[in-house]
């Protein structure tokens, strides 16, 4: 009986002991935590909240920062969350300060924009202002008015993309805008759900070419909260309902072949004339610099812009939003008598030594044929002729050639294709004519007044600046095609660049032997290092530059005197330098601005003077 009788008293303690340890634990939930948990009862599912990835930086060669992403608070509804969406408006009204009426116009205006998603109600908030929010969000958590509901109100960080040289590069560097139905779709089917609700795309240039690198992926914070939209802390309740969250992973920076220096210099020499200028590496294609004036700052362009404003860029009567350098074609005038030259030479039409009379015109058929020099050039062989331009003798060349032969070597040189630097859309294919082109779209045979307009670079002949610079680059470089590009690192995490590869150049079979090239290389070199060089305002003391001027006629000399608004001549210098090893090929254009020598050629000698004092 006693040891019964013990056993007893040890299992009743024991059941007391767990009544004592059940009492305790159920006022500690009801008195001590039952606000906590009673959160917890009236939860709402999980709380999934987007973090944008900040997007990579666009670095020039030499690293300056060309277009950085800097963060900003922004004050955002979660219409998932909404209650009462009176009651968030005069809740954000107090928080912000703002009357109800500017909270609805905000509101809708967003909704609008976004309907799907977070809507932002006020954006690049400092962190004086944050604070003050915050502080009114406490207040009202202690207010018994329930009129006030802070359930999906969050603040949030966001991206301002920022590109520091203003307007310098603008049509190149390119800007961001939110994508529209079309293109989201477009997206969504390549990645999906790599947009976010407020996502902003590359539209035009580098911001769009590179999209996908410089794009990060999007995080994401999940978090139980109560009927009042605020997040539970898990662990003061002793409960783990935590779901893992996704990091940030933001976009990588990108290093371009540009050297924003050079492209400064370039913008300044314009001195306000309209043009554009390419300059390029013939040994390897790397783009140094790529100007179109007049530009736009393209931080003006990104995000919002109002139909006024939009209006009045498209209808800009200097069309500033032409990205000149690869949008927009020219007659090449007689920067193309460097084609013509290699022409004749490789199809056998003539001998360096061989010279033609220039009495200042070419009679041909009926019609008499102008020399820009009227006085006329007297006999002149292919040397003289490139480092005069003398006109007659490459009409002469032109007769003897034909189109259809010029045009197969204006092709090997580069012209009538696109480069590909950027989006196929902002770049002109330009145009190299032959009959086959004249029977297609002008349903007219070739004619042999149109072997003399070729000749020149006139007729239909058009070319892009880049375009230009390529084919200068290729003559310079011995014949070796190259790649234009702009991309010339990525940068992977942890600080590693990873260089971008080409495929090793290819032999231009143009036809000429190594003599025959040297003497057109060294008539080149006269235009500009002689005292008599049409291309003389291109020197550059310590360095010897080759090149060549043109002067594109826009309109007929008849038509000239009568028509109104712009029919000056536009002005080329193509150029490379040095003369013993090219690292630098370039083309300038500038439209109206008359003779090539005059006008394009100081520009040029800038731009070799500061590229060759950078080194």
């Amino acid at each position: 009986m006693q040891i019964s009788s013990l056993r007893i008293k040890i299992v009743l303690g024991i059941m007391l002991l767990f009544l004592c340890v059940v009492t305790f634990r159920l006022i500690a939930l009801q008195a001590i935590k039952g606000e906590q948990l009673h959160r917890v009862s009236t939860s709402q599912p999980v709380m999934r909240t987007r973090i944008e990835a900040p997007r990579g930086k666009i670095l020039d060669r030499n690293g300056k920062v060309l277009a950085e992403s800097r963060p900003y608070f922004i004050l955002e509804v979660l219409p998932a969350q909404i209650k009462n969406k009176q009651s968030a408006i005069r809740t954000l009204s107090y928080l912000l300060s703002w009357s109800e009426e500017q909270v609805k116009n905000q509101w809708k205006n967003q909704n609008q924009l976004n309907s799907h998603g977070p809507i932002v109600i006020a954006k690049k908030l400092n962190r004086d202002e944050v604070a003050r929010i915050r502080g009114k969000m406490s207040q009202l958590l202690t207010l018994p008015d329930k009129s006030f509901d802070l359930s999906g109100v969050v603040f949030g960080i966001a991206y301002e993309r920022v590109y520091p040289y203003g307007n310098l590069g603008g049509h190149l560097l390119g800007y961001l805008k939110k994508p529209n139905l079309k293109q989201r779709i477009q997206w969504d089917a390549k990645d999906p759900h790599r947009l976010g609700p407020n996502a902003q795309i590359g539209i035009v240039g580098v911001e769009k070419k590179f999209d996908e690198i410089l794009r990060g992926y999007d995080g994401f914070h999940f978090a139980f909260v109560d009927a009042q939209g605020r997040e539970i802390v898990q662990e003061e309740l002793g409960i783990s309902l935590k779901v893992q969250d996704i990091p940030v992973k933001p976009g990588q920076d990108i290093t371009l072949t540009l050297d924003i220096n050079l492209m400064q210099i370039a913008a300044n020499s314009f001195a306000g004339r309209i043009g554009a200028l390419a300059a390029l590496n013939p040994q390897n294609g790397e783009i140094l610099a790529l100007i179109s004036q007049p530009s736009y700052d393209p931080k003006e362009l990104s995000g919002s812009l109002s139909p006024d404003a939009w209006k009045r860029l498209q209808e800009d009567p200097n069309h500033i939003l032409i990205h000149r350098a690869i949008h927009a074609a020219y007659p090449p005038g007689s920067t193309y008598k460097i084609i013509t030259a290699l022409a004749g030479l490789a199809e056998g039409k003539t001998q360096v030594q061989e010279k033609i009379h220039c009495p200042g015109h070419y009679q041909h058929g009926n019609r008499r044929w102008a020399c820009w020099n009227r006085s006329g050039h007297g006999p002149v062989n292919l040397h003289q002729a490139i480092k005069y331009s003398c006109d007659v003798y490459f009409y002469k060349m032109g007769e003897r050639i034909g189109g259809d032969r010029l045009a197969h070597y204006a092709r090997l040189l580069g012209l009538g294709k696109k480069t590909g630097i950027l989006d196929s859309a902002e770049e002109r294919s330009g145009l190299v004519p032959d009959s086959l082109w004249k029977k297609k779209h002008r349903h007219q045979d070739w004619k042999s007044t149109d072997d003399l307009l070729t000749s020149i670079g006139q007729g239909a002949n058009l070319v892009t600046p880049l375009q230009n610079a390529v084919m200068m680059a290729q003559f310079a470089n011995g014949g070796q095609e190259i790649q234009p590009h702009l991309l010339r690192f990525i940068q992977n995490p942890p600080n590693q660049m990873s260089p971008l590869s080409f495929s090793k150049k290819k032999k231009i079979d143009w036809g000429i032997n190594k003599k025959q090239y040297q003497w057109i290389y060294d008539a080149l070199l006269a235009v500009v290092e002689s005292e008599d060089g049409t291309g003389k305002r291109a020197r550059v003391e310590g360095l010897t530059v080759g090149g060549k001027t043109g002067t594109a006629q826009v309109v007929s000399l008849e038509r000239k005197d009568k028509i109104a608004g712009k029919s000056g001549d536009h002005a080329w210098f193509v150029a490379f330098a040095p003369a013993d090893a090219p690292e630098i090929a370039l083309a300038v254009l500038v439209e109206h601005g008359g003779g090539g020598g005059a006008v394009a050629a100081p520009i040029a000698q800038k731009v070799l003077e500061a590229y060759a004092h950078s080194k």
